[in-house]
């Protein structure tokens, strides 16, 4: 057997422990009781049931009649006068439901039935109606019934407010009077409250019944509840309207009997002008019994409600806060309120929320989402696309509090567009009605100039170094082109002779004067003799920077007779002086835009030829008379011949020591300038012995 212990539980332990606490704690006065907090629920279908009284449901005064009730609004029946069932049905007077409303009555075994035109004056047994009192009575027991109400209730506080749609007529004499209570609204504060509707009818007199007019609509009370407590639960409430001790304020109210009492007065206001002012308070006669309010039951069932957004909240508490760094542009949205959010576009339940930069210029419904498959493909991005959008799940939104970034790229932003803080709902697209917050990013100064800084002017780009050519070598100087290249180029200088010039050119060819003196006995120069400094007008002439060498000047050719030997006839053997060298041919043209200076006459070459060792043309009007022609043999001469044979060309030697070239062309082009010089100087002193 196992042994009993004395000693408590664990549980009960722990039990005794937590009772100890909590008494302590409680005789200290740390814990106190807090009063229940409202907790609203929701009524979407409410049903309202009322009787109005007995006499709306008893049989009337006048034979054949009662009093019963139809759905809505009855019709116009033109006078006052008792429903016939055809101008019932013609004239929309009698309907048993309309809408939210039907008319109901009991029957014989408990059950409810509509009621008919033939019913509505019999009891649920099918007895006629009557005016008796007490166990004699006979009444129908009908009553309206009006579904659909929606409000909420707090059955903590028993407040709550429930509107109802649909409308009910209340006739009475089967239809010498009659009046209608549309959308009656039920407000209960505290258990307190009233039921509120709109009244409608037709006016006439029991004392003139001749009289009939369609009333005004008016606002007015059905019921109150100031001395009667509305007690609200979970699944509905039952009332009873105030009636005892209330003042219809009407001359002629009983207060004297017990019980006596009154409709609230706006409804008793209303009927004097539809003739039953009497049935609706105590007047002191036999049918005060049956006109006491019945009891208003009201049925539902309160549900938690469905979560509201808040976007008040959302609205006065929501900012968008920009700041700009290396990560580019950056804004910090902040809000309250997101701890509800309506469904997305899709219709689907939200699941967070997308926080974006975009073009102030797009709107909502226009803002175009890339789908990430396309987000990552290499296609152009649309204007319309946010520039930044991020995603906030509904995990990250603690207690309705929101706290997310955006960040765009400067690269991705452009400084001549203004941009927007666009909040909406996740998963979907934005609209109008899931945007839940659009502002403007309001960049400062700074911050621009930050974002997009200015360019610093760049340097022209140097151009690439390209081999430099060589300066192509014109033919004459006259063109003014540069001196020859080096002439020990095999590449720059031409293999070939130039051609010779045309003797038939007068431009190409200016006439030379005769070497020789005419009648005077003066020798010409030896046509052999050479200047030192005078080039060979085969050679070309010595370029300007002393980059190429010309030949050696010492070299001789054969036959050519030593400059130091004096001749016959020159200066150096009392022959007559031509005149100073400095005198120009004013024919003679310099190829640098200078007359060139006149040479000596030994640079020279031999009598009659020219710069290619040929005779040169001469023009039959330079010839001056008794000049002898260029070609003539002179007495003094050295051995040599005045003229020369037209295909004389220049000594092996020298042809052969260098080739041809373009520069030696312009070499021979200034030797020829030379010579002309020299020639017009020579023609001078030989007209003036003649």
């Amino acid at each position: 057997m196992k042994s009993s212990s004395s000693a408590p539980s664990r549980r009960n332990w722990r039990a005794c422990l937590a009772g100890s606490v909590a008494l302590a704690l409680g005789g200290a006065g740390l814990l106190s009781a807090h009063p229940a907090q409202a907790a609203e629920l929701n009524v979407s279908d409410a049903v309202f049931s009322w009787g109005i009284n007995a006499e709306s449901g008893a049989g009337a005064y006048a034979p054949g009649t009662c009093n019963f009730l139809s759905a809505g609004v009855s019709g116009d029946a033109g006078q006052s006068s008792p429903w016939s069932k055809e101008d019932a049905e013609a004239k929309k007077l009698f309907s048993p439901e309309e809408g939210n409303v039907k008319i109901l009555r009991p029957t014989a075994d408990g059950g409810t039935q509509p009621i008919t035109w033939d019913n509505k004056c019999q009891t649920p047994e099918g007895e006629r109606l009557n005016t008796w009192n007490g166990d004699k009575a006979k009444r129908s027991g009908n009553f309206v019934e009006i579904s659909g109400g929606k409000g909420t209730i707090d059955p903590e506080t028993n407040s709550g407010t429930i509107q109802w749609e649909g409308s009910f007529t209340l006739v009475y004499y089967s239809g010498y009077t009659y009046w209608s209570v549309s959308d009656p609204k039920l407000e209960v504060k505290n258990g307190k409250g009233k039921l509120t509707g709109t009244f409608s009818g037709y006016g006439t007199d029991m004392e003139d019944l001749s009289k009939w007019e369609k009333l005004n609509p008016v606002e007015g009370t059905i019921a109150d509840f100031e001395n009667n407590k509305v007690e609200l639960d979970e699944n509905g409430f039952t009332v009873t309207p105030d009636y005892e001790g209330i003042d219809s304020g009407q001359p002629d109210q009983n207060k004297e009997k017990d019980g006596w009492g009154s409709f609230p007065k706006s409804w008793v206001d209303y009927n004097v002008q539809t003739g039953q002012t009497q049935y609706w308070y105590t007047s002191g006669g036999a049918a005060d019994p049956r006109k006491k309010p019945t009891e208003i039951t009201v049925k539902y069932t309160a549900e938690e409600p469905e979560p509201q957004v808040d976007e008040e909240t959302i609205k006065n508490t929501t900012k968008s806060t920009p700041s700009v760094s290396d990560k580019g542009l950056t804004v910090n949205v902040t809000g309250e309120g997101y701890g509800v959010l309506p469904k997305a576009s899709t219709g689907r339940d939200a699941n967070g929320v997308y926080v974006a930069i975009v073009d102030r210029k797009v709107k909502n419904s226009e803002i175009e989402l890339s789908r990430p498959s396309a987000r990552s493909a290499a296609v152009e991005k649309s204007s319309k696309e946010p520039v930044a959008v991020e995603y906030i799940p509904s995990s990250n939104i603690k207690d309705g509090k929101l706290d997310a970034q955006a960040t765009a790229a400067a690269d991705k932003l452009n400084k001549d567009t203004d941009y927007d803080t666009v909040v909406w709902v996740a998963h979907g697209n934005p609209n109008d009605d899931t945007v839940l917050h659009r502002s403007n990013i309001n960049l400062t100064d700074e911050q621009k100039n930050s974002l997009f800084p200015a360019e610093e002017p760049k340097e022209p780009e140097a151009p690439e170094p390209q081999d430099p050519k060589e300066p192509e070598t014109p033919d004459t100087p006259e063109n003014g082109g540069d001196k020859p290249t080096d002439p020990k180029d095999p590449e720059a200088n031409d293999p070939k002779d130039p051609e010779p010039q045309d003797p038939k050119d007068p431009e190409a060819n200016e006439p030379e004067a005769p070497d020789t003196p005419d009648n005077d006995g003066d020798k010409p120069e030896d046509p052999e003799a050479k200047d030192p400094e005078a080039q060979d007008p085969t050679e070309p002439e010595a370029p300007e920077n002393g980059d190429d060498k010309p030949t050696d000047p010492g070299a001789k050719e054969p036959g050519t007779k030593d400059p130091d030997v004096n001749e016959p006839g020159t200066p150096d053997n009392d022959g007559d002086k031509p005149k100073d060298p400095e005198a120009k041919d004013p024919e003679a043209k310099d190829p640098e835009g200078n007359e060139p200076d006149a040479k000596d006459p030994e640079e020279a070459p031999e009598a009659g030829e020219n710069d290619k060792g040929k005779p040169d043309a001469k023009d039959p009007e330079d010839q001056k008379p008794g000049a002898e022609a260029p070609g003539a043999d002179k007495p003094g001469t050295s051995g040599t011949s005045g003229s020369q044979d037209n295909g004389t060309k220049p000594s092996s030697s020298a042809s052969g020591s260098l080739p041809r070239t373009g520069a030696t062309g312009l070499a021979v082009g200034l030797a020829g300038i030379a010579l002309l010089a020299v020639g017009g100087v020579a023609v001078i002193i030989s007209g003036r012995r003649i």
